[in-house]
């Protein structure tokens, strides 16, 4: 099973990763917008605190959709807790809510989880209604998976 781990840096997750930064241990240097992959080749890809990075995310949606015949895993900074720190090199931000419009532009099924953190303590995937209530102050990060 193949999978891809678009963004890698120097620390890559499967067995093909690629990024952009000639600094990183990615296997092949390239931009995730055009992929040089045959379509339909990995089982998985990875696309870790990348989406925010890309001058047209749409367009990386649709080349990681075209690579990959399984999932697409994206994790997203979360949208309130970026703007706390306003990190300049993030072109864009998303909650739950705009993250989950944009990916059902490319993919069918998509679904959204929130990780959030207690004291140092991650904790992933928490229902619905204690996300709800805690959004602003706790939740770091937005993972999809999406299926091609």
């Amino acid at each position: 099973m193949l999978s891809l781990d678009v963004g890698c840096g120097k620390h890559k997750i499967g067995s093909f990763g690629v990024d952009i930064n000639k600094d990183s241990h990615a296997d092949l240097i390239c931009d995730v917008q055009f992929l040089p992959f045959h379509d339909k080749v990995f089982r998985v890809a990875f696309c870790y605190h990348v989406l925010e990075h890309v001058l047209t995310p749409y367009n990386a949606l649709l080349e990681l959709k075209r690579v990959c015949n399984g999932k697409v895993i994206i994790k997203v900074p979360n949208k309130i807790r970026e703007l706390e720190g306003c990190n300049p090199n993030h072109l864009y931000t998303w909650n739950r809510y705009t993250l989950k419009q944009l990916l059902s532009k490319v993919f069918d099924n998509v679904n959204i989880y929130c990780n959030v953190r207690f004291n140092r303590v991650r904790v992933p995937f928490v229902k619905r209604f204690l996300i709800n209530a805690l959004d602003h102050v706790f939740l770091t990060e937005i993972t999809a998976i999406c299926v091609c």
